[in-house]
C-alpha cells in the first residue's frame, strides 16, 4: 500500500464529527470525508484505504448494505457508535470491522482506537500482499512444470533433462523461465488438469 488513506463515512452534522475531526487533523494520512447518503466510490473499496464508519449516520437497512459492501471488498473498517444499543451484531460480523469505538470520551480515546485499527489494517494488507505474491509464484511454478511435461513428451526427455533444457533455453534466450514456459504452453494444445 503506497499511500495510506483514511476515508471517513460520516455526516458533517454527526455527533462525533468534531471529535473525530480533531483527532484526524494530527494524522499523517490523507483524509477524505464522504457524505453518508452518497454511493461510496469504487476506487476506495479494495484500495487499501482505512474506512472510519459512523453508524449513527445511517438506518439499519443502509448499515447492513454498507457492511456487506465492505466485506465483499476486503475493506478495513473502524466503526464509531455513539449509542451502544444501536449496534447490531449482524453489522459488526458482516463488516468484519477491525475496531469499534463506542462513545469516545476524549480525543485520546478515539485516537487509541484508531491507531489499533490502523495497525491491524496495515498487518492485514501486508499479509494480503504476501498471499498475492505467493499465489503468483505458485502460478508461475505451475506453468514451468506444465512446460517441462510438454518438453518431456515432445523430446522424450526425462524430468531432470527436460528441466535442464528449459533452464538452458531460458538462459540462452535471456528470458525468464516462466516466459519461455508461456511460449511453450501457447504452442502446445494439451489440456492439463486444473489442480
Amino acid at each position: 500500500m503506497e499511500t495510506e488513506l483514511i476515508f471517513v463515512l460520516q455526516d458533517k452534522d454527526a455527533p462525533l464529527h468534531d471529535l473525530l475531526d480533531s483527532v484526524l487533523k494530527n494524522m499523517p494520512q490523507a483524509v477524505v470525508y464522504w457524505p453518508i447518503d452518497q454511493e461510496i466510490p469504487t476506487e476506495v473499496l479494495g484500495s487499501g484505504a482505512m474506512v472510519i464508519w459512523d453508524l449513527n449516520s445511517q438506518n439499519q437497512a443502509q448499515n447492513l448494505k454498507t457492511a456487506a459492501l465492505f466485506k465483499a471488498n476486503e475493506t478495513g473498517v473502524l466503526i464509531l457508535a455513539e449509542k451502544p444499543e444501536s449496534l447490531d451484531p449482524a453489522i459488526l460480523s458482516l463488516s468484519q470491522a477491525l475496531g469499534l469505538c463506542l462513545t469516545p470520551s476524549s480525543p485520546a480515546a478515539l485516537d487509541a482506537s484508531l491507531q489499533v485499527a490502523l495497525a491491524n489494517h496495515r498487518r492485514i494488507w501486508n499479509l494480503l500482499g504476501e498471499l498475492e505474491k505467493s499465489n503468483r509464484y505458485l502460478e508461475e511454478r505451475r506453468m514451468i512444470e506444465r512446460a517441462k511435461w510438454v518438453i518431456m513428451r515432445e523430446k522424450m526427455y526425462g524430468e531432470n533433462r527436460a528441466m535442464t533444457w528449459l533452464r538452458n533455453l531460458s538462459r540462452n534466450q535471456n528470458q525468464k523461465m516462466v516466459d519461455i514456459a508461456k511460449i511453450i504452453l501457447e504452442k502446445d494444445q494439451t489440456d492439463f488438469p486444473e489442480n
